[in-house]
């Protein structure tokens, strides 16, 4: 909540929010961040494509990736990697190896 303020609707880039929570939890966070931010604010779903001045919820249960085509990734079927599920090192993996592209 401290650094949503932060995110002004004309923010060039997209903001993914990955943290561990209940599955039914990312619906709430969504709605709480709206209030505090000028960015659009959303629940992550599988295939779309990343888009700059939105703000990426991950959902619980699930790590996040972005393809090498920038694209939303969703797995839950690998479970846990060391001890996390999501774990933020897949996700920001992922973003580094897409923005080296």
């Amino acid at each position: 909540m401290r650094m949503a303020p932060g995110f002004t609707k004309d923010f060039p880039a997209a903001v993914f929010l990955v943290q561990h929570m209940p599955r039914l939890s990312p619906r709430n966070t969504r709605c709480k961040l709206a209030e505090f931010t000028g960015v659009r604010v959303k629940e992550a779903e599988a295939s779309e494509p990343v888009q700059p001045g939105t703000l990426y919820i991950c959902p619980g249960g699930q790590h996040l990736r972005v393809t090498p085509t920038g694209r939303i990734q969703l797995d839950g079927a690998t479970g846990r990697i060391e001890g996390y599920l999501p774990n933020i090192d897949v996700t920001m993996e992922s973003i580094a190896a897409y923005a080296e592209q």
